[in-house]
């Protein structure tokens, strides 16, 4: 048995590069730009939520950038 402090019997590990990891930070990015996007257009012309709490968009816009960065910089690792 392995007794190294970082390498785990039962978690397999995750290849670096591999088509799903980089399918997955790109369906990321999408969906923060889209969350982005329909806060935006809430906040500025009152649709499709009728123009709901400024507090509401105003997070949901940070969590969509927060988001949308997380996945950029994953992106960069997965290259």
């Amino acid at each position: 048995m392995n007794s190294s402090p970082g390498f785990s019997t039962f978690a397999p590990r995750l290849q670096v590069g591999s088509p799903m990891s980089k399918a997955l930070t790109i369906v990321g990015m999408v969906v923060a730009g889209l969350i982005g996007l329909l806060f935006a257009v809430d906040w500025v012309a009152g649709f499709p939520f009728h123009g709901a709490d400024w507090r509401m968009n105003l997070g949901a816009l940070l969590g969509a950038g927060l988001l949308g960065y997380l996945s950029w910089d994953a992106m960069k690792d997965v290259r």
